[in-house]
């Protein structure tokens, strides 16, 4: 399916039952602080402009409709700009003209409507938001002694501050002013009257003296901000006062002072602190995840940790982005916008059981407000609120307006494509926290399914509740199968609810409609491939391969499939779960499970779907009916044995040329790693060798084009552990070098073992559970960062992003690449590279040496911390013999990690003396 997470299907049925009666949630908007600074209104200023500008023309006209009009202005366009200029003469001209009253209601008019135009530009430009204002830093850091050597003052570098907070806020579409610096930015209007200087005698001199009053006049700068540097005697010593100002609607100021261990992280404090306070009064707010917040007080915590997962995301460093928006969850824990991000990049590193979860959960949480806000209604009043809710499905679909339409549509996405979620289910593969947060996820969603989708299994069962739950009990592993298949017939019903409430099936023009901005992902005609043949195609691939497998050893006796009568004591279900289980039993009727579907048939229901050439000519396919139609043709080849394969690789392929046609180049690049590696829609057309010509062609590179599989997540995870932990031994056996060279006494010794002892415990978990647990991952990058250096964090590049496929240099891929049937060769390298890594390198090796050296440092900080107590000190030979110690083991857990024959290919530094 269409790749939406940059930007799913809510569980059917009613709402909770166990939802209190006179349970009423509110919106947060009433629950927090009103902004700091005044929310400007452009509309209200535009309007006030208008009608003052209306009524000085319509003056102006009056005056001069006593002028006789000429015969060549006797028309209305002419005659009415005749009388304007007339009537704009007799209040100039001196003498003769227009009366004393009259000429002051011009005067005034025409001060007013230049006054109102001034609070417009400035109302517009705080909304936009305009250019910021940074003054010149003021140093108020006086006589503060440092405590180390003694030195009076810290003497701040004031220009390099000031560069670094102009950089931070431009970073965030709030520009600074390129003016002088230090001048003030703007005035009032009042007082760029009081300073204008007199008009000289003549035309010209009118003239350019009333351009120079205009430019004087028109603001330039919505916002001024002014920091004033301080310091202090107790930590953290550095600190910033910024005071805030709007320019527009009074004036309003906003101040705090922030503090931090360095001038560096001071003014990245404000700058956040500033960003965090104008954002909620612009139009930024109305975008996603800020429209809850629109003219509230946004925390800065949220806004920081929200912009550090943004930036950590573009740089392809996933662990760490995932515990920023971890962090924004915290403070903002029922935004919708931030669970599609985390969700996103869950299934991006291949954990699509917790991607699952997230959405679910999601969903709960917006099933149960409506709900609750209803719950104590009267039932008239009930009614209209369900007729409008009713009435803005139909008719307000905005793809980028309607966060919900995202998450159902994903939610059917990670459903239907269960290859990974349904194996995630049974497989017992983690360790230490991760198994206790699947069990948990298990759990959840086990009671979720069986509560909600308990109609499903009706085909697959006479006593539908005790085979479901059977299935989901997580202890029978023949059976995760099974579990694929009712995940996909689940995606089936709830993309059948979402088809349904946004009405594309009738009337016939609805099929076209796009459900967002121009080049949406979701359309009226993509959303019914995806329901009249896509879902089909994914339902009958999981029966097909359920049937081929595990029936046979399974004691559900077959005759019974597609047969059994719903139990009277249950409640009806829902039309669409009836409507899935006709198609399921239809499926297994015709027997697509057993001799897959006719192609025929699929080519049919696609140009059903497209429509007439009429129609095409009125509404060309999009980018989402293209890709649509790809997905649709790649599920086809993954039966066996289907009818002309090269034809359909070359349908499928063609679409996907037309759909990145359809895309401008920024939007193209964005998607060239879900084309390639992320959707598994297209896993059955990546095995194929015309797809290898098609990323050639779409997406050039100098390099070999590898080979593709279904292993393409594990492989790039095992790479990047592979350089995480290769580059952190690397670092931290320096770090220990430089602390046996320069020395230290007892109380550096017991922290730098204390920061040695949490990583190797670390480091023993990431190991134990073969570098799997994104939250150990990130855990581990924070520690390895703040216990090495900066400077040498920073010249090593300190953590890796997460690799592409193409980025992995394995061995013996350039056997593979040309041959005509690769695809088994291929797959059974990766997985022989991937259990290698996983357990002869991070369990058998790295995992014992880990906890061994964790036991050892341990030991020697009992030590440290006996002789601290006693007032001993080590001498610089003891103290230098272990530190080669401790580096001696990062070194061994280097030379381990790099046994792994596979590394990643990454440009050159300037300054790498040893780029290989």
């Amino acid at each position: 399916m269409p790749d939406t997470r940059r930007g799913s299907a809510a569980p059917s049925g009613d709402c909770p039952a166990q939802l209190p009666p006179r349970l009423r949630l509110r919106g947060r908007r009433g629950r927090t602080d009103p902004s700091l600074l005044p929310t400007p209104k452009p509309g209200y200023w535009g309007v006030l402009t208008l009608f003052l500008w209306a009524v000085l023309v319509q003056l102006l006209v009056e005056v001069g409709a006593g002028k006789s009009t000429p015969d060549a202005f006797d028309r209305f366009p002419l005659s009415w700009l005749f009388r304007f200029c007339a009537g704009l003469a007799e209040v100039l001209t001196t003498g003769a003209g227009a009366g004393l009253p009259t000429r002051l209601a011009a005067l005034f008019l025409a001060i007013a409507t230049c006054w109102a135009g001034h609070g417009w530009r400035r109302a517009w430009l705080a909304a936009a938001p305009g250019a910021v204002a940074v003054r010149d830093l003021v140093d108020g850091t006086g006589d503060i002694r440092d405590p180390v050597d003694g030195t009076v003052g810290l003497r701040p570098p004031r220009a390099e501050l000031q560069a670094l907070l102009r950089r931070q806020l431009s970073e965030t579409r709030l520009y600074p002013t390129t003016g002088e610096a230090g001048k003030q930015a703007s005035r009032d209007f009042l007082d760029v009257l009081a300073v204008a200087p007199p008009l000289q005698a003549g035309w010209v001199g009118t003239i350019m003296g009333m351009v120079n009053w205009f430019s004087r006049a028109w603001p330039r700068a919505a916002y001024e901000v002014t920091a004033t540097v301080v310091a202090r005697d107790a930590e953290p010593r550095c600190g910033m006062v910024v005071t805030v100002t709007s320019l527009a609607q009074g004036k309003r100021s906003a101040m705090t002072t922030v503090w931090a261990r360095s001038w560096e992280d001071a003014t990245n404090e404000a700058g956040y602190w500033v960003l965090a306070t104008i954002l909620p009064v612009t139009k930024l707010a109305g975008l996603p995840p800020w429209r809850a917040w629109r003219g509230r007080n946004l925390p800065v915590e949220l806004f920081r940790a929200y912009d550090e997962g943004q930036q950590a995301q573009r740089s392809r460093h996933f662990d760490l982005a995932l515990w920023s928006y971890a962090e924004a969850l915290r403070c903002d824990p029922l935004n919708l916008e931030l669970r599609l991000l985390v969700a996103g990049l869950l299934e991006e590193l291949g954990l699509s059981l917790e991607a699952l979860d997230i959405y679910h959960s999601a969903l709960t949480c917006e099933q149960a407000q409506p709900c609750a806000e209803t719950a104590s209604l009267p039932a008239l009043l009930n009614w209209v609120n369900h007729l409008l809710r009713w009435l803005r499905n139909k008719f307000r679909c905005r793809w980028d307006r309607r966060p919900d339409l995202r998450l159902r549509y994903r939610y059917v996405s990670i459903l239907a494509t269960s290859e990974s979620s349904g194996w995630e289910w049974f497989v017992n593969d983690a360790v230490g926290d991760r198994d206790k947060l699947r069990a948990q996820m298990r759990e959840r969603l086990g009671a979720a399914f069986r509560r909600d989708y308990v109609a499903l299994a009706t085909p697959f069962s006479k006593r539908p509740r005790d085979w479901l739950a059977r299935m989901l009990d997580g202890t029978w592993s023949k059976q995760h199968l099974a579990v694929e298949a009712v995940f996909r017939v689940a995606a089936l019903a709830e993309i059948e609810k979402l088809r349904r409430d946004l009405t594309v099936r009738w009337p016939w023009w609805l099929r076209w409609r796009s459900f967002g901005p121009r080049r949406a992902t979701l359309t009226g005609r993509s959303l019914q491939i995806a329901v009249e043949v896509w879902a089909p195609l994914r339902v009958a691939a999981a029966l097909a391969s359920w049937r081929g497998r595990n029936w046979a050893e399974s004691d559900l006796p077959v005759i019974e499939i597609g047969r059994s009568e719903p139990d009277p004591t249950e409640c009806a279900p829902p039309p669409e779960q009836q409507e899935a289980v006709r198609c399921v039993q239809k499926l297994i009727d015709e027997g697509w499970f057993l001799d897959g579907p006719d192609f025929r048939w699929v080519e049919g229901e696609l140009d059903r779907a497209f429509g007439s050439r009429v129609g095409l000519l009125v509404c060309p396919m999009s980018f989402a009916d293209h890709y649509m139609a790809a997905c649709v043709y790649s599920l086809v080849l993954g039966w066996p044995r289907p009818d002309d394969e090269a034809g359909i690789a070359r349908r499928a392929l063609a679409h996907l040329r037309a759909a990145l046609a359809t895309q401008e180049a920024p939007i193209a690049g964005h998607l060239r790693d879900w084309l390639l590696s992320g959707d598994r829609d297209l896993d059955p057309l990546r095995r194929r060798p015309e797809f290898a010509h098609f990323e050639r062609d779409m997406f050039p590179r100098p390099e070999l084009v590898p080979p593709r599989s279904a292993d393409i997540l594990k492989v790039c995870s095992s790479a990047y552990a592979r350089d995480l932990i290769s580059q952190a031994a690397d670092l931290l056996e320096q770090q220990w070098h430089r602390n046996g060279e320069y020395g230290g006494d007892v109380h550096d010794l017991r922290r730098w073992l204390k920061s040695d002892v949490e990583l190797w415990r670390v480091l023993r978990r990431i190991a134990a559970d073969r570098a799997w647990y994104w939250k150990d991952r990130a855990q581990f990058i924070c520690l390895v960062t703040t216990t090495v250096d900066q400077p040498a964090v920073l010249a090593a590049q300190f953590p890796p992003p997460f690799p592409r496929f193409e980025e992995v240099e394995l061995p013996g891929e350039e056997k593979l690449v040309g041959l005509r049937e690769w695809q088994a060769e291929c797959a059974e390298l990766l997985a022989r590279l991937h259990r290698w890594i996983e357990d002869a390198v991070l369990r058998a090796e790295v995992e014992p040496q880990a906890g061994a050296a964790a036991g050892e440092a341990a030991l020697t900080r009992a030590g440290a911390e006996l002789l601290d107590q006693r007032g001993g000190q080590l001498s610089a030979e003891e103290l230098t013999a272990l530190c080669e110690a401790r580096a001696a083991q990062w070194q061994q857990v280097a030379a381990q990690i790099r046994m792994v024959p596979m590394h990643v290919a990454r440009p050159p530094r300037a300054d790498d003396p040893n780029p290989t």
